[in-house]
């Protein structure tokens, strides 16, 4: 007796579980739907995400498109269901089956997409254009300038070398490497610097060299 318990009791299970895939139809292919409106929105929503990040030039994260390709793949499925005429119960406890294994499968798409809220994209890697191309430039510009004013001090004609320019641009630092290039080249014996502002203090200019 306990022998037959035993089996029936593997079957009741399964049964019981195929027997609610008939009973639950509605109730699963009404939750499909919901869910399938749900993602459509959030499909809409991520690609006008990526619509902005696009154009603002930003690269589009890889997880989003790998997103967006089985959001589509679970969409055109969708379509090609609502063509089929489900009638008979074969047919509506198949489709109650599978609406409830997509429900679940849409569920974690909607879980996978909770990140894209505050990012699909990432700024561009630096290229031809960027701040790294200005800083090699002005690099460049800094050398010249360099080699034309220790060019010019060892001209004998040459009495003064002005470096001009906007504050802040570095002509304290340039003055600075000049000096010390011209007392290793062996141009003067002593290098002295003062810092002549905009309203200048001859006092203390010769105060400082003193």
């Amino acid at each position: 007796m306990d022998v037959v318990s035993t089996i029936g009791g593997y079957f009741v299970g399964p049964i019981k579980k195929h027997c609610g895939y008939l009973y639950h139809y509605n109730s699963n292919i009404k939750d499909l739907k919901e869910k399938i409106q749900k993602l459509r929105d959030k499909s809409d929503r991520v690609q006008l995400e990526i619509g902005a990040a696009n154009r603002n030039g930003q690269v589009i994260a890889p997880e989003v498109g790998t997103w967006i390709e089985k959001v589509r793949n679970i969409l055109d499925e969708d379509v090609e269901a609502n063509k089929i005429s489900w009638d008979g119960w074969g047919p509506r406890y198949y489709l109650s089956r599978k609406a409830k294994k997509k429900t679940l499968e849409i569920d974690g798409l909607l879980s996978d997409a909770a990140p894209f809220v505050t990012r699909v994209s990432y700024p561009p890697p630096l290229g031809i254009g960027s701040s790294s191309i200005e800083g090699i430039m002005d690099f460049e510009s800094r050398t010249k300038m360099r080699k034309e004013v220790l060019e010019a001090l060892r001209t004998d004609k040459v009495n003064m070398i002005a470096i001009c320019g906007m504050g802040g641009i570095g002509k304290t630092t340039m003055a600075k490497e000049v000096a010390k290039r011209a007392k290793d080249d062996k141009l003067f014996d002593e290098v002295v610097m003062a810092v002549v502002s905009q309203n200048q203090d001859l006092r203390n200019i010769q105060g400082s060299n003193c």
